[in-house]
């Protein structure tokens, strides 16, 4: 299933994985965040979750977290407060990077790079951002 290059969000630890011994290894990354696979190991461990009953070792690395922010805020280099509720319309294209679920009101970010305006349903001034996430 794992491939070099692949994405993937992890979302917290099952209740298949409790009794697991390996469940430290598995389980050491933040929820929320999307890793990129850089290596696949010729190595694999017993697994409840997968469907052969296995699972191979791999390589990842964090990949940036991708947000929208107001656009008055949106300057590169700056430390911003999420102020924004999550947002209400979850058929936008553009809802994964407004919703609040893993980058809650009130995080202070900081915006690492600012990309284009994001049309927005709701006629907000918002723009597609990298942000790092800082102590609140």
């Amino acid at each position: 299933m794992a491939k070099v290059g692949q994405r993937f969000r992890y979302m917290g630890m099952a209740e298949e994985c409790e009794p697991c011994e390996f469940k430290g290894i598995c389980h050491s990354l933040e929820r929320g965040r999307t890793y990129r696979i850089t290596n696949v190991r010729d190595k694999d461990h017993p697994c409840a979750l997968h469907t052969d009953d296995r699972a191979v070792v791999v390589e990842i690395v964090e990949e940036p977290i991708e947000a929208s922010i107001p656009s008055r805020k949106a300057l590169e280099g700056a430390l911003v407060t999420l102020e924004e509720p999550e947002c209400p319309v979850v058929w936008c294209p553009n809802h994964f990077l407004c919703s609040r679920e893993f980058l809650a009101t009130g995080q202070k970010v900081l915006v690492a790079s600012v990309g284009p305006e994001m049309e927005c349903p709701r006629g907000l001034k918002l723009r597609r951002a990298v942000v790092e996430k800082r102590e609140s």
